[in-house]
């Protein structure tokens, strides 16, 4: 048993750095490409002085929502992508699914710490989060990020046996972004307001900004993030699993 632990662990870093051998800069690229996919965003905002309908400083209003809808996104997209990504492996072996899947997970969240590194500086240029908020803040955004995980792991067969929908969501990302509340605060007609309000990562982008600004948040939508947390993931894991063996066909 141990001895397969050991083989499950050295293939799972052997995927984690495969896609930076053959290049230049090898592992430097896990910092580069999450830093470079938000600072546009950043500098972008850096010249623009409207804040938000709250009075929140573009940079600030950017700096936290981009690497929160980069996060929650991929977060949902990780149990597919690692399944695309590894398939070979997958359907040739019997290498766990689950630890594809967070192997890419723990990608995710290393981004994610990249991101958070590099806009600090310009979120507190710009404004102060007191630590308690802080604190309150990365707990719900744990929550949320647990729950949009579940979520993905329950889309995980369906998204394996239908690859069309799997580029249809891959498209609809690409607009989804502008109706998230994560580059700038939108003002839709009325008749639109469901686009943003039916948006759970509208609402939870938000709620976050909120939560870590110390803009205050009611206690129900906390419990509702833990909740929805622990049903969602304990869901999708039981889903993972059970259909393993359903995913491995699928893409074969």
């Amino acid at each position: 048993m141990a001895r397969k632990r050991q083989q499950i662990g050295r293939l799972a870093l052997i995927e984690f750095v495969a896609p930076y051998q053959r290049t230049w800069l090898k592992l430097l690229w896990i910092i580069v490409v999450p830093i470079l996919s938000v600072s546009a965003y950043i500098f972008l905002r850096l010249f623009i002085t409207r804040g938000s309908e709250d009075n929140i400083p573009p940079v600030v209003y950017v700096g936290i929502g981009v690497p929160l809808w980069f996060l929650f996104k991929d977060l949902f997209m990780a149990p597919i992508n690692a399944v695309r990504s590894r398939s070979g492996l997958l359907a040739s072996t019997q290498f766990p699914l689950l630890v594809s899947i967070f192997t890419t997970v723990f990608i995710t969240l290393l981004e994610f710490a990249i991101r958070l590194v590099f806009v600090i500086p310009f979120i507190l240029w710009s404004t102060q989060i007191a630590l308690p908020d802080a604190a309150a803040g990365l707990v719900l955004i744990s929550f949320y990020g647990f729950a949009f995980l579940g979520l993905g792991l329950l889309l995980l067969p369906l998204w394996s046996v239908f690859p069309d929908l799997y580029q249809v969501t891959e498209v609809l990302f690409r607009y989804l972004i502008f109706f998230s509340l994560t580059i700038f605060p939108l003002s839709p007609p009325p008749r639109f307001d469901w686009v943003i309000s039916w948006n759970p990562f509208a609402f939870t982008i938000d709620a976050s900004r909120q939560l870590l600004l110390g803009q205050g948040m009611h206690p129900e939508m906390f419990l509702t993030g833990a909740a929805a947390a622990v049903i969602l993931l304990y869901a999708g894991l039981f889903t993972a699993k059970s259909s393993d063996k359903f995913v491995r066909e699928a893409i074969s």
